[in-house]
């Protein structure tokens, strides 16, 4: 899994782009609460930016600790954030939040020249089944910010 090899499959040279716009401070004080799960590219997270992190953040890996892809492995996000939560989800992988694919759908995948395998999961859980687990630990997460 390389967020590099994905940009470089569309064309875009992420060395060539203006990325002092990133460095800007969005913060939203709408937003209260925040949970991410498997967050890409994490290694170019400053440890300052996530340090200025104040509300609290629930991250979740998917998939076994030794199998976790590195570009999205988020424990050292985690311990960054002041307060944040850090889970993981075994039996899945990086690919586990998307939708449930259809019968169908590894093959059209497949004969569009996707490489990622986006309808595989790990061990023997269902889609159905890793969904679950993830709403149940969003949602106690939630719930205990929310008293």
């Amino acid at each position: 899994m390389s967020d590099c090899g994905f940009f470089a499959r569309f064309g875009i040279d992420l060395h060539a782009l203006d990325l002092e716009p990133a460095a800007q401070d969005l913060r939203d004080t709408r937003i209260r609460f925040a949970v991410v799960v498997d967050p890409g590219i994490v290694e170019t997270l400053t440890p300052d930016s996530l340090a200025r992190i104040d509300i609290p953040m629930l991250v979740l890996n998917l998939g076994d600790e030794e199998r976790i892809p590195a570009p999205v492995h988020a424990k050292a996000l985690s311990e960054t954030v002041p307060g944040a939560e850090y889970s993981i989800i075994p039996d899945a992988t990086h690919f586990s939040f998307l939708a449930e694919c259809k019968p169908r759908g590894p093959t059209i995948l497949a004969a569009e020249g996707e490489p990622d395998p986006l309808c595989e999961d790990a061990g023997g859980r269902s889609r159905a089944e890793i969904h679950a687990e993830l709403t149940d630990v969003i949602r106690r997460f939630l719930d205990a910010g929310l008293h």
